[in-house]
């Protein structure tokens, strides 16, 4: 999206934010580090003069257990879209629907006990249902 698409998105009153795309060229399942974070987050500051502040990640995709939250915090992100209700396979899980996580509500990650299990301050927001209505071929209503 150009400058100029963003600024009018915006102008609109939405909020717009980093969508990860850990997909396209990295080792599957769920590779990606601090750097690939990183290098993601500074391209969106670069290009639209803001932090994004809710990402979410291109399929869902997740590594390991806080290390993304901690990650996306260290970029200046205070939230993630992206923790679903199903596992791998399926990479790109559509009409999924689901509370695994034991809730639908927003809640704060906490960090590993390398890291003394702290709480970040940084927000999961649990899909529970993700991209419903659709296969990759046909409709689903």
């Amino acid at each position: 999206m150009s400058a100029e698409e963003f600024a009018a998105i915006k102008a609109n009153g939405h909020e717009c934010s980093l969508h990860y795309n850990f997909i396209d060229d990295f080792a599957h399942p769920n590779a990606f580090s601090e750097e690939d974070v990183r290098n993601q987050a500074d391209l969106y500051y670069a290009t639209y003069g803001e932090q994004p502040v809710c990402t979410v990640n291109h399929w869902c995709c997740w590594t390991g257990w806080a290390e993304p939250a901690r990650w996306m915090a260290a970029t200046g992100g205070k939230a993630d879209n992206c923790r679903i209700h199903r596992g791998s396979p399926p990479l790109n899980p559509v009409n999924m629907l689901g509370f695994s996580f034991g809730t639908a509500f927003p809640f704060y990650f906490y960090d590993d006990p390398l890291h003394g299990n702290e709480r970040l301050d940084f927000l999961c927001e649990p899909v529970t249902a993700y991209e419903t209505g659709y296969l990759p071929e046909e409709s689903d209503f």
